[in-house]
């Protein structure tokens, strides 16, 4: 009768989890490496020994004691294998567009403010997950899918964010000025006719963008740089507008009657002196400015407001002229021979009764007008246009008188005794 040896147990196994739970698998595998053999059978919760590969597959998370089992039933001592619990999947990112595209910068910034810790990595199109910091700068105008990524691997649910378009910069505004001063409006109108539309607004200095219209009134002389802005808060480039200044208004003229009417010209003559210059235009009655020399001629006896107007439209103050009325032609004279020659004086004696009066002075001869008195004496024998001058220099028609012969002395008489 043999009594055999006793029976080997087998050593402690080899054994690893070869495949730890992932984000998405939440269990793992452990793997018996030794001892191997025929009849060996292996156990994680030692109990049951069914399996004969050594591999544990669809193990949930916890620490197991694997042990092996020979043919002969011997069991081993147990060989400790931890299945880590799956790892967390993060939470949903929560992220802004911290900063939107504006004006003058295209780009915006998208900040993940959740979840934050050691290993979390960031990002924004799914596949390149090295920033830390959750800050993405320069971002271009997209809607993005935000992700993180935990030290295990494990990528959250996305959450959309979006860049917005960088804004439109308007167009440089087609502005014109409208109205410009006058000669009594000392300031002009600048009218925007584009961009127009809603939340437009406009300014003439580039500071002050309430104006909504487009129209700026009251606008004193100036070169403008008028510019537009958007809703956005974009502006525009400049347009540059031009109010002049306002037009001079001539001084009021120097202007004298240069030639009042005379005793065979019934008008005058009014010459202006000052203003003169290119574009000056003259006028007697304040409405008619064809006459571009400042020589008013046939001119009839009035008061006038000599006013001038510039090349702008402006009119003087008005200078006041005279132009006299014609002077008046003394009536032919009334005039008599009041002496003739007599039988011993050879002259006789003419005499004007009328016209009579001031600076009137008479002539028998229609040049020599030194008599004041009319009268006449010493006359010689013969006839004579008798006229009268006036002060003003008329001269009248001419009455005739005549100086008689002188009578004749007869002869001595032939007388006898």
């Amino acid at each position: 009768v043999t009594i055999d040896a006793q029976p080997a147990t087998p050593a402690a196994p080899t054994a690893t989890a070869t495949l730890q739970p992932t984000c998405s698998v939440a269990t793992g595998t452990i793997t018996v490496s030794a001892p191997m053999g025929s009849g060996i059978t292996y156990s994680i919760d030692g109990t049951n020994y069914t399996n004969t590969t050594g591999i544990f597959t669809n193990v949930a998370a916890a620490t197991y004691a694997v042990t092996v089992r020979s043919a002969a039933g011997c069991t081993s001592s147990p060989t400790s294998v931890t299945v880590d619990a799956q790892p967390a999947t993060p939470a949903a990112p929560t992220a802004t567009a911290t900063l939107q595209p504006t004006c003058t910068v295209a780009t915006g910034t998208i900040t993940v403010s959740a979840p934050t810790g050691t290993g979390i990595t960031y990002s924004i199109d799914g596949t390149n997950y090295t920033n830390t910091t959750g800050i993405f700068t320069n971002v271009a105008a997209a809607t993005y899918a935000v992700t993180v990524r935990s030290a295990a691997g494990c990528t959250s649910f996305p959450i959309n964010v979006t860049i917005d378009a960088q804004p439109a910069t308007p167009a440089a505004p087609t502005a014109t000025a409208t109205l410009q001063p006058t000669c009594t409006v000392a300031t002009g109108t600048i009218t925007v006719s584009a961009p127009m539309g809603s939340g437009i607004t406009y300014s003439i200095n580039g500071t002050d963008y309430t104006n909504t219209t487009g129209i700026f009134t009251n606008v004193t002389a100036a070169t403008y740089a008028i510019t537009v802005r958007s809703a956005a808060g974009c502006t525009s480039l400049p347009t540059s507008v031009t109010i002049d200044a306002q037009p001079a208004t001539p001084a009021a003229p120097t202007a004298t009657a240069t030639l009042q009417p005379t005793c065979t010209v019934a008008t005058g003559t009014i010459t202006i002196s000052a203003i003169m210059g290119s574009g000056i235009t003259y006028s007697i009655n304040g409405t008619d400015y064809t006459n571009t020399t400042g020589i008013f001629t046939n001119v009839t006896a009035a008061t006038y407001a000599i006013t001038v107007r510039s090349a702008a439209g402006c009119t003087s103050l008005p200078t006041s002229v005279t132009i006299d009325a014609q002077p008046a032609t003394p009536a032919a004279p009334t005039a008599t021979a009041t002496l003739q020659p007599t039988c011993t004086v050879a002259t006789g004696t003419i005499t004007v009764s009328a016209p009579t009066g001031t600076g009137i002075t008479y002539s028998i001869n229609g040049t020599n007008y030194t008599n004041t008195t009319g009268i006449f004496t010493n006359l010689a024998a013969a006839t004579y246009a008798v006229t009268v001058r006036s002060a003003a220099g008329c001269t009248s028609l001419p009455t005739n008188v005549t100086i008689d012969a002188q009578p004749a002395t007869p002869a001595a008489p032939t007388a006898t005794a």
